[in-house]
């Protein structure tokens, strides 16, 4: 939290430093840092820590003003909106510029934000938060409509709370956690295993929990503060448990784990709740060292941190030097926290301090008499009363250089000294004093805001526009070199081809020596005789595409699709869709496909299914599972269809275990038999344990590197071009080079 504007005697540093840690998790998740694969619950965080200070603010302002709505929402509005336009109109003008395909998507995304809305536009147009295969500078704004929504309620309802219970905060503090028991009660029963998480994510209210906890706690402080002390050792005990709570949850969860909606972001407020507990109580260890300076000072900024990195690291160069890896993660963080520093310093708060007017009018020829109205003379010869909040020895000195004689302009005449000039007290408050060091920047935020926002746009504009062969030869220098692998025996024994082989055993895997493969590169190398591709695929699919979690094109998808021949590509890639369920209003596979061909489609189809359809078979579905891959097949006809088959790794959902995927796996092979045109990728014995993430379902980004090469090879031994199709079902490239 900023320093407050009437001073810092309620100004407590522990809470900007929790504000860092909240942030860093939230830039980790999204640069897919190792073991951070629960960054996102640093939302949560922000959350529980903005219904505490919320409540505590407008408790504290009822006691000592009454309860002045109107003021609260203004100053919010100071707060908040300023930052968001900039970002807003920044990143549009960088999308026209770099990314104009876009614009009309981001535009109304952007709307939505401004707005505070950006929520529910997301749930009620069916998206999916984590279905996205290519994120969206916008997609983070969910969280400020929260936030947003709840500033616009809470207030209100504490205001009706506190005169049906005559003003019992405990009475309100119970009443404050049930509400937040319900709203997690609620986000248990939203999310379901195997389907996409957004409405239960994104809801807010399915996450007016978090902030409801923080409330209830600061109505439970609310006149007891003073016994925390008494209590200090115990308080700070529970405030690092409360910490490392937060770190395993951090590290063992991610945004598919259903714990995470059962328990994990319940814990996760009550952790902060106990964090925030002990930074409130005065002398604690804790506090103080989240209390430190450099803590306190990314704190302040951290709200801009938050605005700004995702839009930066959406138009980050995924080529060149900047090519993933910890120079494009440092190039992100460092660039985010300069844009950021800079729009508190000359945007946020002299908005804050000052108030839009003030902030927007240029700095006259004196501070003093920007920040002070004209003040009656007053007799410093009398004893006067110091003033509330009046700094004891502060006067307003005559805006005159000294007494005497004056000059005109030509100083050729004295001109007769003013009259004298009574020394008068100040009103100097904290407050003043801030408003002081806003005004004695050199720039004002008409000025600074066009600054900062030059700035960005050529943060995000500028390194795209390099010269493509100076970031085409750093992509040479920086590439992972390919190894050739050594060939398989079906490939160089006596009589074989390429494309020849042994038998499946029809047992859904098989020894490589077994299957046929190709060496990649160099003059032996494949091209598949399929020039046009529709990728039908889940949430498994989504790493494949954009920067995510592939920063080097070179390894993308697409591109590997390109390098054996196919010229034209088309992904319906969405999470949590199978073949017949339906999530959300989206499209099943079976209706994407059949729009596909009634659109006139005819060419190769890679069919990247079955996670889905095999839990949702073993949580009751009745469809089995040969009949969709089947109710697929009758779809697309004659057209070749390379199906990739599945592996999971310990999942946490029985209905996903390994067992089941096996079944599906043997289906494929079954349904292989019966028509001809199809083949099936042997993903599940190329697949590495140590490509899992935490869900064991979703891959890393060597995991997801691996996928979008093997996939591409097995299409060109699958059906390679100018010769025949093996006669086996399982195909699969080279192996994997490890990346």
């Amino acid at each position: 939290m900023p320093k407050p504007i009437g001073g810092a005697k309620h100004y407590v540093p522990g809470l900007d430093g929790l504000r860092t840690i909240a942030v860093a998790l939230v830039i980790a998740y999204h640069l897919h840092v190792p073991h951070a694969g629960g960054g996102l619950l640093g939302v949560g965080i922000f959350f529980t820590l903005s219904g505490f200070l919320i409540t505590s603010i407008l408790l504290s302002g009822a006691q000592q003003r009454g309860w002045e709505l109107r003021s609260f929402w203004v100053r919010r509005a100071r707060r908040l909106l300023p930052a968001v336009v900039l970002l807003l109109i920044v990143t549009m003008v960088a999308t026209v510029i770099r990314r104009p395909g876009e614009t009309g998507t981001w535009g109304v995304e952007a709307l939505a934000a401004l707005f505070y809305v950006a929520n529910w536009h997301t749930i009620l147009a069916g998206d999916s938060y984590f279905a996205r295969f290519n994120t969206g500078p916008f997609d983070h704004l969910w969280s400020l409509s929260v936030e947003e929504q709840f500033y616009l309620v809470w207030p209100l309802l504490l205001v009706a709370l506190w005169l049906l219970t005559r003003r019992r905060t405990r009475i309100m503090a119970v009443i404050a956690a049930l509400l937040a028991a319900a709203s997690f009660v609620e986000l248990s029963m939203l999310a379901k295993s195997g389907f996409d998480t957004t409405r239960a994510y994104e809801g807010t209210d399915t996450r007016m929990g978090g902030l409801l906890v923080g409330a209830a706690l600061a109505l439970w402080l609310h006149g007891r503060r003073d016994r925390l002390p008494d209590h200090r050792r115990a308080i700070d005990i529970g405030g690092v448990l409360g910490l490392v709570v937060i770190g395993v949850l951090v590290s063992q969860t991610t945004e598919y784990d259903l714990s995470t909606y059962r328990f994990g972001l319940l814990a996760l407020s009550v952790a902060t709740g106990a964090v925030l507990l002990a930074i409130s109580t005065p002398g604690s260890v804790l506090g103080r060292i989240l209390g430190l300076r450099p803590l306190t000072w990314l704190g302040e900024r951290s709200y801009g941190i938050y605005l700004w990195h995702l839009p930066i690291l959406v138009f980050m160069p995924t080529n060149g030097a900047l090519a993933g890896g910890l120079a494009h993660g440092a190039a992100v963080v460092i660039l985010t926290v300069l844009i950021s520093a800079l729009s508190w310093r000359y945007v946020e708060d002299p908005i804050r301090a000052l108030g839009l007017r003030a902030a927007l009018r240029r700095r006259g020829t004196s501070v003093v008499e920007q920040i002070l109205p004209p003040e009656p003379a007053i007799d410093t010869n009398a004893p006067a009363a110091p003033l509330p909040g009046q700094i004891p020895g502060a006067i307003r000195l005559p805006l005159y250089p000294r007494p005497g004689v004056a000059m005109d302009r030509n100083n050729t005449r004295p001109v007769p000294a003013p009259a004298p000039v009574i020394a008068q007290p100040v009103i100097t408050t904290p407050a003043d004093i801030n408003r002081a060091r806003v005004l004695s920047r050199r720039l004002n935020v008409r000025v600074g805001g066009a600054m900062v926002g030059a700035l960005a746009v050529a943060v995000m504009v500028v390194p795209q526009a390099l010269p493509l062969n100076l970031m085409a030869a750093s992509d040479a220098a920086a590439a992972p070199a390919i190894p050739t692998p050594r060939p398989s025996r079906a490939a160089t024994s006596p009589g074989s081809t390429p494309t020849g082989g042994a038998t499946s055993s029809g047992s859904g895997s098989a020894s490589p020596s077994a299957i046929p493969s190709v060496a990649i590169g160099g003059p032996g190398a494949l091209q598949s005789s399929c020039t046009h591709v529709v990728h039908v695929g889940d949430s498994t699919s989504e790493g494949l595409l954009g920067n995510s979690y592939i920063p080097n094109p070179a390894q993308q998808y697409p591109q590997q699709l390109r390098d054996v021949g196919v010229t034209s590509y088309t992904p319906e890639i969405s999470g949590g869709r199978s073949i017949v369920e339906t999530l959300n209003g989206q499209a099943n596979a079976a209706t994407v496909v059949r729009q596909q061909i009634a659109a006139g489609y005819h060419g190769c189809w890679v069919f990247a299914l079955g996670t889905n359809d095999t839990a949702d078979q073993a949580a009751g579905g009745n469809v089995p599972l040969a009949q969709r891959i089947s109710r697929l097949m009758q779809l697309v006809g004659s057209d070749d269809v390379l199906w990739v088959n599945v592996r999971v790794h310990n999942p946490s959902n029985p209905a996903y275990s390994e067992s089941n995927m096996q079944k599906w796996n043997k289906a494929l092979l079954d349904a292989c038999k019966r028509y001809p045109t199809m083949r099936v990728a042997n993903w599940a014995d190329q697949v590495q344990d140590k490509w899992f993430i935490s869900d064991g379902i979703h891959f890393t980004t060597p995991g997801y590197i691996a996928r979008a090469h093997d996939i591409a090879q097995a299409l060109a031994v699958a059906f390679p071009k100018g010769g025949h199709s093996p006669s086996q079902c399982l195909v699969q490239g080279a192996p994997t080079p490890t990346p």
